[in-house]
């Protein structure tokens, strides 16, 4: 069982041999983007197996954002400009999920993550959650900053 990764692309180089492949290349694309001129979408690395999402996105406190989980896709976020707090915890199981759309959609949103833990992403950083990683991103202390960041979508199937 693979568990959330956190990392910095300034030491990436130094890190990189202990990332699973699949991550690997999607860091290694994101180095290559030069994210803070993309514009806002969706690029392919590898057609629906692999894609990255530029966003924009405007922080809310914790209380105002659900927890999300996947099973199709794994999660590599890295964050451009501003400040995020991303919360995190294990996932138990689905039944605590208050919307759970897992197969058609690949998400399940929770209300409440037992043990659930703050990560602060600064420019630079990246996490890397799993399928059994729930996680709140797009949080802020107060709420109603901005922040830029890539989400590169990684199909589960290519840890296999």
């Amino acid at each position: 069982m693979i568990f959330m990764i956190f990392g910095d692309i300034r030491s990436y180089e130094i890190e990189k041999a202990v990332y699973p492949a699949p991550v690997r290349q999607a860091v290694e694309f994101i180095r290559s983007l030069n994210a803070q001129d993309k514009e806002l979408g969706r690029y392919d690395i590898d057609g629906d197996n692999m894609f990255a999402l530029v966003q924009s996105i405007d922080t809310v406190t914790r209380e105002n954002r659900k927890s999300e989980s996947h099973i199709q896709y794994v999660d590599v976020q890295y964050l451009v400009e501003g400040e995020e707090v991303i919360y995190f915890g294990r996932k138990k199981d689905d039944t605590a999920a208050i919307e759970n759309k897992l197969e058609e959609s690949d998400y399940a949103l929770y209300d409440t993550v037992e043990g659930e833990m703050e990560l602060r992403l600064s420019p630079g950083m990246f996490a890397v959650f799993f399928p059994d990683d729930l996680h709140r991103p797009g949080c802020s202390d107060n709420g109603g900053t901005t922040v830029k960041k890539v989400v590169v979508k990684i199909r589960k199937s290519l840890f296999e």
